[in-house]
């Protein structure tokens, strides 16, 4: 199998006493054969050089990478987390509409909506109560603020959104 040689030249080399041109190596320099049969040439210190050299450019492009990935972690985790509202938002619904459609009144419906929202504002939450008899439907719908980011950052860019769902269930109108 064919290996990658590496060839550093040296200032010795490049003067013509380090074997570029064919002649035996200088003293300062040494060759050791690699899997590719090429060689490597290195001179004392010029490795630790090179070797330094690629931590170097290591630490840089860590750090311009590492800002991207933090971003990108805290944008998931983020999402997740509004994510999570959204779906007890969903499940607040569900829960008020049939209280509603099983004959509850406004104040029942609001009440059962908040109870069933753990961990949200109930303050926070809007609760909008719509009875259709033509259709004998009800419709609970739901809005809910979420502060998105935090901090500084949240002042420069706006970061309320608002969360919005709603739930319809038959009703039956008594007689």
């Amino acid at each position: 199998g064919g290996g990658v040689g590496f060839f550093f030249i040296t200032a010795g080399a490049a003067r013509g006493g380090g074997g570029g041109g064919g002649g035996p190596p200088g003293p300062a320099r040494r060759r050791s054969p690699d899997r590719g049969g090429q060689g490597v040439a290195r001179t004392d210190g010029r490795l630790r050089e090179v070797v330094r050299g690629t931590a170097g450019q290591a630490v840089v492009e860590f750090a311009l990478v590492l800002p991207v990935v933090v971003l990108l972690v805290l944008g998931i985790v983020e999402f997740g987390r509004v994510y999570g509202d959204f779906t007890i938002l969903q499940a607040a619904a569900r829960e008020a509409v049939r209280v509603a459609a099983t004959g509850g009144d406004d104040a029942a419906v609001v009440e059962r909506a908040r109870q069933a929202a753990p961990g949200l504002d109930p303050a926070a939450l809007t609760v909008e109560i719509e009875r259709d008899a033509g259709e004998r439907l009800v419709t609970v719908r739901l809005s809910y603020p979420v502060a998105v980011l935090k901090g500084a950052m949240a002042r420069l860019l706006g970061s309320e959104l608002v969360l919005r769902t709603s739930a319809v269930m038959a009703y039956d109108v008594g007689d």
